[in-house]
């Protein structure tokens, strides 16, 4: 079921967000089919689903056997500990949403570069999965700003990057006196403990030399049904995981929405990039971001065209081994349309709303730099057939000039338009 509030489809960058009205009356009136663009998911059949969503359910998990090693330990990935299946069975409901649905931090296998230290305590970015939850159906505040009503929190720590130690000493309450948790004893093997004073959520599990965190941030009796729901799964995954560690799992979208193969964006873009900039080798440790939505949108209001046009977003980040410390990162962010005219609008459109804009030859169809497109500063934009790629990095104190940014920038874009099939 498909409710059509008078909303605004909202585009998630990894570092800034840009803003298009929909115009749904005029798509309405026009010839479009909107049995085209739109897919009824059964588990959805009751929802109320923004007209700006096509599919709220694209997403499909593709497991991978070969395990990722880290300083001579096979990783146990976050993402590995809850699969989209497991949240499917258990009832609970992804937030349909293009640009904010799940985003992990993981070891892929293929950065070279050693973290600056290892994480002590339950409290840092490390590796790391989450999962945005869908608002109840009466939330309809929520609903119409996007907003997801919590989020499926997981974070493993393993020795080769973790100080255990510290972790275990924190559970122990050995400096305070007191510790933070309550054991609730064994479950199948692996020792569970809740933090006593949190107003979400929060558990710990230990098995073996792996400890994991995983909590739901949210503060009401659905948080704690969804956490409760979800805990047997965490625990069976990580028996498995322990046994037998698997590699990251790969995101695909299958859906009738949307028949084009996705540029998928960690693959368009890789480590050399990264080191084009920096001049080092970034962290083992890559960031991603998935739309757990194919996204429906139209330009009438900037162009005219009524034509509702589906997309998927989708965001990369390669980051330092001291990001925390130096703030060093690549970041790519990525739409992928249904039609080449949909991205020639959304190049137009964001284009003009943009500042200090400077037109650039010879990387793609059409590309642009702006000092600062929609709150981000320094992004090189570019489109290749129906594919609109933002490129920019940050890091700490960056006193570039924008042709010094420009000149980094290029040979990049240069090369993510190589890889990209379209």
């Amino acid at each position: 079921m498909r409710k059509a509030f008078s909303i605004i489809g909202v585009f998630i960058l990894l570092s800034g967000c840009s803003f298009l009205p929909i115009d749904q009356e005029q798509a309405e009136n026009g010839e479009q089919n909107d049995k085209d663009v739109y897919v009824e998911r059964p588990e959805y059949k009751d929802y109320p689903i923004p007209e700006s969503i096509g599919d709220p359910a694209p997403l499909v998990e593709k497991t991978n056997d070969k395990a990722v090693e880290y300083n001579g330990e096979k990783i146990i990935q976050a993402c590995n500990l809850l699969s989209l299946e497991d949240i499917q069975e258990a009832g609970v409901l992804l937030h349909p949403h293009t640009g904010n649905g799940i985003k992990r931090i993981y070891f892929d296998g293929k950065g070279k570069g050693e973290l600056a230290k290892k994480f002590n305590n339950f409290h840092v970015e490390g590796n790391k999965c989450e999962y945005a939850l869908a608002p109840d159906k009466d939330e309809e505040d929520a609903l119409e700003s996007l907003m997801p009503s919590g989020i499926i929190n997981l974070m493993v720590f393993q020795p080769s990057y973790a100080d255990t130690n510290s972790l275990r000493e924190d559970i122990e309450g050995v400096y305070t006196g007191n510790s933070k948790y309550e054991s609730l004893g064994d479950m199948d093997g692996v020792a569970v403990y809740r933090h006593k004073s949190s107003d979400s959520p929060r558990y710990v599990l230990h098995k073996g030399e792996v400890w994991v965190e995983f909590g739901v941030s949210d503060e009401s009796e659905k948080g704690e049904k969804t956490a409760e729901s979800l805990l047997q799964s965490v625990v069976k995954r990580l028996n498995e995981q322990v046994e037998k560690p698997t590699g990251p799992s790969r995101f695909e979208y299958e859906s009738p929405a949307f028949t084009k193969e996705v540029a998928n964006v960690c693959e368009i873009s890789d480590r050399e990039d990264y080191r084009i900039v920096f001049n080092e080798d970034d962290s083992p440790m890559k960031v991603e971001e998935f739309g757990t939505a194919v996204g429906v949108i139209n330009y009438s209001m900037s162009s005219g065209d009524s034509t509702k046009y589906n997309y998927v977003e989708q965001g990369c980040r390669f980051q330092s081994n001291d990001y925390y410390g130096d703030g060093k990162a690549l970041t790519i962010h990525t739409i992928t349309y249904e039609s080449e005219k949909a991205a020639q609008h959304d190049m137009n459109f964001n284009k003009s709303e943009s500042q200090d804009v400077q037109e650039l030859n010879s990387i793609g169809d059409e590309a642009y730099f702006s000092g600062n497109k929609i709150q981000t500063n320094n992004v090189l934009t570019f489109r290749k057939g129906s594919v609109v790629v933002d490129v920019n990095f940050t890091e700490s104190a960056q006193n570039s000039s924008a042709s010094d940014v420009i000149e980094s920038l290029t040979p990049i874009a240069q090369k993510m338009v190589e890889r990209i099939k379209d």
